[in-house]
């Protein structure tokens, strides 16, 4: 650790800010017990680590910003969530062109964020029963928006990375006079050595030329006499972040562990920063590295302090009836709120603690339940586990309270939430009130109208057929399993690397790869096989890995031909609710983009399907 010595002798230590640990603890927590103790600081360490912060983003008028539409002028659609999209469906990639699957995820994308706008925009937002359904969600996203706002939000904002960009066409260059700090000095030495280092700097300020006292007291030096510090530098080093923003001519003195330095500011050059798209994330990450621990410590101070330990009261009594209450089956699973009816009615209420600010009661629990604080099962839990998780559900309560007193509900309850779990609860919420309410209850003349008219399509069965492949790139190694397989060795221990394909014949008579872009490489062969045959060694040309081996053996084989109703009378079922829910998907989606503005930029969707992005 350094200390930094102004020009008047008053010493400044400077800390080395360092980032808070990735995880609870050593990250390999072994109980609910310890991750839930943690899951409310971690709220802070997710703030510092810079967890969904939309500053990361640049504003959405830039379409350089990644931003590939706008929508009701609120809502930004970015490459990053239309990949994050198409990652959790890798299917719509591989069955399609890119550029179609960008498009559809675009379109997916774009009609749940105006499912939101609507939501709110209708009243169904207000609904009681929606904010039941997801309000342990919401108290939990209240609390995070308090913390990012009042603690992330106090360092890392746009007029903080502005100065920062503005910083980074900025570079120092110093001079400096090195004297070593022997090992083992006494504390007279070191006063001696802190003396002199003090009188080299305030010689420095009264202008005596730098080479003077440099030949004067480190003629030997062998550290560099000039430094160059560039922005980057002042992202890791602290030393360096202190000098950066001085002034020529400004002298500051550093005790170190191994030497006492002097730096005096010699001149500053000045050129273009990089584009603020490129830069912005080097400056977040940066900002996060000097503040975000101390912004976790305050969070966490606040936190700890919602509770008044010192005051606190235990009611014995009470407590051991949630203990019992808590290891009985079913309990948190859903019965909490029956059973502690059931005990009121013939029993009176008990407060289970108090500090003094605020009492919680037997009567209180399924509220705090169903809004703030809920175990995912019942039992094993003991009088210590229950303590810890009240503290920390009355601590939640009362720092979400505070949140919706200062305004930060509407930062939460909006259509462009920042949280992903309450956007997709309006998205579903939506679609129950607006489609699925609107489905049609279809009757049997329904059924089998539905089913002549979509036989073709839906109900015909064309020619398939599965198979099971093993490859190789060497027919003779083929040759070998397929000898094993013939003196009775079962194909899948013949090999664990096996193939799952299975082909159709289209009704032109094409054979193709189900599910897959693949080419039907085995196709002829495999529709010329019986049901668990295996064919001779296969020769083949891969465009990745080249020449190829192959031994295809057919495990089921579906003949062609109309599926008779009687058999399939669910999934006609099925297949009718589907296809109303579609054409209801369709309309809704079509009167949504004709009330409200969607503003699509078309060079960043063709910059991400051409894989620019």
């Amino acid at each position: 650790m350094a200390v930094a010595r102004t020009g008047r002798g008053r010493r400044r230590r400077e800390a080395v800010v360092s980032m808070p640990m990735n995880g609870p603890m050593n990250g390999k927590a072994r109980t609910e017990r310890r991750r839930r103790v943690w899951r409310m600081w971690m709220l802070g360490l997710v703030m510092a680590m810079g967890g969904g912060s939309v500053l990361y983003a640049q504003p959405v008028e830039d379409p350089g910003a990644g931003v590939v539409a706008l929508v009701a002028e609120q809502i930004p659609i970015t490459a990053a969530d239309l990949s994050a999209y198409l990652a959790e469906r890798p299917h719509l990639v591989a069955t399609q062109p890119r550029a179609e699957a960008y498009r559809q995820a675009l379109d997916a994308l774009v009609t749940a964020a105006l499912k939101r706008v609507d939501l709110f925009a209708s009243g169904l937002a207000a609904d009681s029963a929606l904010l039941r359904q997801v309000h342990r969600i919401a108290t939990e996203e209240l609390v995070l928006a308090y913390a990012r706002h009042r603690y992330e939000e106090a360092y890392l904002n746009e007029e903080a990375i502005g100065r920062e960009h503005a910083l980074m066409g900025r570079v120092v260059h110093a001079r400096q006079l090195v004297l070593p700090r022997p090992a083992g000095a006494s504390d007279a030495a070191l006063d001696s050595l802190r003396a002199v280092v003090e009188g080299v700097q305030q010689a420095l300020e009264a202008g005596t030329p730098f080479e003077t006292l440099r030949l004067r007291y480190a003629a030997g030096q062998t550290a560099p006499r000039t430094l160059r510090i560039t922005w980057e530098m002042t992202a890791r080093n602290p030393r360096a972040y202190h000098l950066f923003r001085l002034a020529p001519g400004d002298v500051r003195s550093f005790e170190e562990p191994h030497r006492f330095s002097v730096v005096q500011i010699e001149r500053i050059e000045r050129h273009d920063p990089p584009p603020m798209a490129e830069a912005r994330p080097r400056i977040v990450e940066a900002l996060q590295g000097r503040h975000a621990a101390a912004a976790t410590r305050a969070y966490r101070q606040e936190w700890l302090a919602l509770v008044d330990t010192l005051a606190l009261r235990w009611n014995a009594a009470a407590l051991d009836r949630l203990v019992a209450w808590a290891n009985t089956p079913g309990f948190f699973e859903g019965r909490y709120t029956e059973t502690v009816r059931a005990y009121l009615a013939d029993h009176p209420d008990a407060v289970l603690l108090d500090d003094g600010r605020g009492a919680l009661r037997l009567s209180d629990l399924p509220r705090l339940f169903d809004e703030v604080l809920t175990l995912r099962r019942s039992g094993g839990r003991t009088v210590a586990y229950m303590q810890d998780f009240l503290l920390e559900a009355v601590r939640t309560r009362r720092l979400a309270e505070r949140a919706r007193a200062l305004g930060y509900w509407d930062r939460v309850w909006r259509p462009d939430t920042p949280s992903p779990i309450l956007a997709g609860a309006f998205v579903r919420y939506y679609d129950e009130h607006v489609i699925a309410a609107r489905l049609p209850h279809p009757t049997m003349a329904d059924l089998q109208a539905f089913y002549q008219a979509h036989l073709d399509s839906l109900f015909y069965q064309p020619a398939r057929v599965y198979t099971e492949i093993i490859t190789r790139s060497r027919c003779a190694e083929v040759a070998a399993l397929r000898d094993r397989i013939l003196q009775g060795v079962p194909f899948e221990e013949a090999s664990h690397r096996r193939l799952i394909r299975s082909y159709e014949r289209t009704r032109s008579g094409q054979i193709v790869t189900r599910n897959s872009r693949e080419p039907a490489y085995f196709g002829a062969l495999a529709f010329g096989l019986a049901e668990g045959e295996v064919s001779e060694p296969v020769a083949y040309e891969d465009p990745r890995e080249g020449p190829r081996c192959a031994l295809v053996r057919v495990t089921r084989r579906l003949p062609e031909g109309p599926r008779p109703f009687d058999k399939i009378r669910d999934e006609v079922v099925d297949a009718f609710t589907a296809h109303h829910r579609q054409r209801l998907e369709r309309e809704v989606a079509a009167s949504l983009r004709a009330r409200y503005p969607v503003t699509v930029y078309p060079q960043v969707l063709h910059a991400l399907a051409d894989g620019a992005l």
